[in-house]
This record gives structure tokens, sequence and C-alpha cells, in this order.
């Protein structure tokens, strides 16, 4: 019946009326809960990259402080204690699956929810029946989606709803580096207004200091040094923010030390920066093999060109500090159709980046030619470099068994295979229909029985 609407309507006119739509959605599904949300201190949070990570990072927070929490997200929700994979895949979820969540959260007697924000998903007014957000946070923008909105200034108004959202005396906390400035700009005179407390976040008030003889690395906040779990600079950033912005919802300065303690046990989010194999063996069972060369293996979900730039870049700062000789890059994308801009660029920035590119599928349906996927992907490539710095392989499974084996080739040598795009998903769009699928799991399995 859905897709019958939408085929009548067509997509012009469905555009038009889905804000009004999801809007009354997510009124009647708050009134249906008895109004959840204003129970709750909402913190919101968009940006191109980085929403998902700092969204749970900033609830694994404020739990292990003491404030208890739920929080919604791409990869995971938690209503106030365990945390859940959201197999939705959605940034913003569905009105009526939002306010069951938060009705939850406050049975669970929550206090705080922390609620990514797509701009899609603000734009469509699925935020409608959240009422006024106590904090909003702009992380970042990068050309993305812009497809979808019809040009960046389209793009950049959809995320600026998030403040007009936000409460008369709410918190706005936004990202002022210098390459956000006009950005920023627009946001302060559209959407930031006078009455709102403004919190802004450059590099004169953060920066990342490495960990001696470690992957890790250490957040420098206001003159603090925070240790952490985290490997990358924009894992760092998106923890000030986290920070910040708790420090001002909770009005509580003196959390220092209670934060440091935190993040000795925070980790990361399960399939983004994730090891799988680490030294050869499966983390997860321990099971390990001698191999020619000794590898790594590491899922990530990064699928936009900007979170792919900033991954592949950390590890070539890792081959450089002698950490791995060789990186092994599975670079997909999605069906035709969406982003096809984006597609040769992913492909360019692995190229950059990796030793050796395997060029590859995730989602896609059945009126789509995979071969053209691949193609597009690889259109900047050098016909004369196949087989020598990069391959096409359509079926995925068989792209991970052709990166464990030309792991192999580079002998006596330190080998890190990444696979980026689908690293937090539990299922994989197909010509057939929805395929189960785990990244990590497939790897321990292909890593015991392929090699």
């Amino acid at each position: 019946m859905k897709n019958l609407i939408k085929r009548i309507l067509g997509p012009d006119l469905l555009n038009a009326v889905r804000p009004f739509g999801h809007g009354a959605k997510g009124f009647v599904a708050a009134a249906m809960y008895g109004f959840p949300a204003l129970r709750l201190k909402k913190i919101a949070i968009t940006g191109t990259k980085g929403k998902t990570s700092t969204t749970v990072l900033t609830g694994r927070l404020l739990n292990s402080l003491g404030y208890k929490t739920g929080y919604i997200s791409t990869a995971l929700y938690s209503l106030g204690d365990d945390e859940i994979i959201n197999s939705s895949k959605m940034s913003s979820v569905d009105g009526v699956m939002q306010q069951k969540l938060l009705s939850q959260m406050v049975k669970n007697k929550c206090e705080y929810v922390v609620i990514e924000m797509s701009s899609q998903g603000l734009e469509q007014n699925r935020h409608k029946g959240l009422f006024n957000f106590d904090l909003s946070m702009f992380l970042n923008i990068y050309p993305e989606h812009i497809e979808a909105h019809g040009g960046f200034e389209n793009y950049l108004k959809a995320k600026g709803i998030i403040f007009s959202a936000l409460k008369n005396d709410g918190i706005a906390v936004y990202n002022n580096k210098p390459e956000f400035a006009k950005s920023v700009d627009l946001l302060k005179s559209k959407f930031i207004r006078g009455t709102h407390k403004t919190i802004s976040i450059d590099n004169t008030m953060f920066h990342v200091e490495s960990n001696r003889d470690t992957q890790f690395k250490n957040l420098v906040l206001d003159n603090k040094v925070y240790l952490t779990n985290f490997m990358t600079d924009f894992e760092i950033e998106n923890l000030a923010f986290a920070i910040k912005s708790i420090q001002a919802i909770t009005n509580n300065k003196s959390l220092d030390q209670k934060i440091a303690q935190a993040l000795e046990t925070i980790q990361g989010i399960p399939g983004r920066l994730e090891y799988v194999v680490k030294n050869s063996e499966i983390l997860s069972s321990g099971f390990s093999k001698n191999l020619k060369s000794e590898i790594d293996i590491m899922v990530d979900y990064a699928h936009e060109t900007g979170s792919m730039e900033l991954l592949l870049r950390n590890m070539t700062e890792w081959k450089t500090q002698g950490y791995y000789d060789r990186i092994i890059h599975i670079v997909s994308c999605d069906g035709v159709g969406r982003d096809d801009w984006k597609k040769p660029a992913l492909g360019d920035i692995s190229q950059k980046y990796a030793d050796f590119s395997i060029v590859t599928t995730d989602n896609y349906a059945k009126e789509d030619n995979p071969k053209s996927i691949l193609d597009m992907i690889s259109q900047n490539f050098k016909l004369e470099s196949q087989e020598k710095t990069f391959t096409k392989i359509i079926n995925r499974k068989e792209a991970m068994i052709f990166a464990l084996r030309k792991s192999q080739e580079y002998k006596n040598e330190k080998v890190i295979i990444v696979s980026t795009g689908v690293g937090t998903e539990q299922f994989l769009t197909q010509p057939e229909g929805m395929m189960r699928w785990d990244e990590r799991i497939m790897w321990e399995m292909l890593f015991e029985n392929y090699i």
C-alpha cells in the first residue's frame, strides 16, 4: 500500500507532502504514548559525519557520570541500560518507533535522551513530537547528500532546523573551524536566536595528542588531558563536542575526573573502526594462524567521501609510524542513481591511500546493474594498473576472500585489510531481497576457512 501511494503521488508531490505526514504522525504518536519527550532533557545532534558516534558517546558518558540516559542513533539505541542494534538503518527513526522508545526511557527513569538527527529527517519533520530540544549540536557539513536536497544551501538549511527546534533558552553547540565559517554565519543569522546560550568549538579549544608507542590518542581540552581508547583525530573531535555539551547541559564544570575515569572503559561503536582480526588472531575467539604476512582486519561504516578520506589518511599515518607496511581497501557504494557523483570520488580516495583497492558492491536492487556500480567507482582508475593496484569483484564475499589471499602476497610484511560501507549493518539489500549480513562475523568465518 505504501509503495502504491508513492507511485501515485510521484516524487515531487511526495516530497511536498512528506513533512506534513511525518510531522502529523510524530504528534499523534506522542499523544498515544503520553508525550514522553516532555519528561526528558533532549540533546539533538546533526552533522555530515560523526553524528552517530557522537550520539552514542554522549549517551554512554552521561550514563557513566550517573545521569541515566537513553539514546537513538543509526547504529545503536539504548533505553538507559543495554544497547540494541538499530536494524532499521535509519538516522531519524519513524515517529511511532521514536515515541515508543522515548516512553520506555521514561519508564526506565531516564533523565536525558540523545538523538541523532539527519538533514532529511529534520526536513521531513521527523522531530515533531519531540517538542523543543534542550541542546542542539552541529558537528560539521560537507557536500554530501546534496542531490536529495537540491543543492548545498538547501542541505545546510535542513541542518539548521535543529536550531529552529531549540528552546528559547536552549544551548546551541556548533563547529566554528575556519572551513565551516560561512555555514556557521548562515546558521547564526537564520536559526540561532539571541536568547540561546552558544558554545563555539574550534581548534583553539582542544587538540589531539599522540600516545607514545600506541595507536591510541589523547584529547587535550581546556588544558586538561583525557586518555582515550580512540585511534583517530575525528573520534577525538567527537569526544570534545560530547564533553563540552555534557558540561553545559548538566551545568556541572567539576566532572573532569569522573570523565577521565569513564573514558578508561568507553570503546568505539561495533562495526566502526573495529578490529576483527589483530596480529593474525580473531579477537572474539582467539583463533590464530601462522601466515606468510601478519594481517589485521578492520571494518568501518565510512560510506561518505569525507569519512572515508579521514579513515584512510589515518591509516597512512599508521604506516608512517611503522604499524603497517600495506593497506588493502575494500571499497563499495550502493545502487545506480543514488549519490552517483560520489562513486568515482570514493574510488579516487581509495586509490590515493591504499596500496591495493578491491572495488565491490554492498546494497543494490534488482533494477541495478552491479557492473555499472563498479565501473562508476573505478572510472578514474588507470586501466593498465588493473590487478596491480586494483581489481573489480561484484560479489562482496568473493572480494573479501580475494583480500585475504592478496594479503599473503606481501611476504613478511604487516598488512591491514579494511572494508568500508556496511560495518554496522545487519542486512544487505540484494536483487533477491534482504540478506542477513554482519561484516565482522563474515570476516571471522572467511579468515578461518579461506587463508
